[in-house]
Formats: C-alpha cells, sequence, structure tokens
C-alpha cells in the first residue's frame, strides 16, 4: 500500500508526517537507522531506509519514493557516522 508522506531529514532523527495533517506518522532516530541507500541503478526515485526494531538485532526495511531522491539521500547520508551501522564499523 502507498501512502503519501512528507519525509524530513532532521538532526537526529528521520520523521515522516501526513501531509494533510503534519501528525508524525514515523519517527527513527539516526542510533537506530541501519542505512538508507537507493534501489536500483540510474536516476530512479526508489530508496530503502533500514532500521533496527526494538531494543532486539531484527531490521526492518521500507521503500520510499521520491523524485529528489538525490538530494535526499545526500542529506541523510550526511549523518550516517551517528547511524547504527556506522557505530559499530565505525565508518
Amino acid at each position: 500500500m502507498m501512502y503519501k508522506r512528507v519525509f524530513s531529514v532532521g538532526t537526529h532523527a528521520v520523521t515522516t508526517y501526513n501531509p494533510n495533517t503534519l501528525e508524525v506518522t514515523n519517527q527513527w532516530p539516526y542510533g537506530d537507522i541501519c542505512s538508507i541507500s537507493p534501489v536500483g541503478k540510474g536516476q530512479g526515485t526508489e530508496f530503502n531506509l533500514t532500521f533496527r526494531k526494538g531494543s532486539g538485532k531484527k531490521s526492518e526495511t521500507l521503500k520510499f519514493s521520491t523524485e529528489h531522491r538525490t538530494e535526499l539521500l545526500t542529506e541523510a547520508l550526511r549523518f550516517r557516522t551517528d547511524f547504527a551501522e556506522g557505530k559499530i564499523t565505525g565508518r
């Protein structure tokens, strides 16, 4: 199922909002994010956000789509040293 959302890259987390009400629909602190990466090659619109669920090691991946994928990923990856995987591997 596809929902329209406002996707926000903040200083501490990635947050999605309902565009009609601006209610927060999801929020992932950078410490819970494992990765954010494009889907496919070239100038596509889709990207995956993989994050840890709860305190365990399980993760979940959600797929998003935007015409501004390159700009969004560039902005989000500025915080990659705060990602869960970045802290573990020191990347």
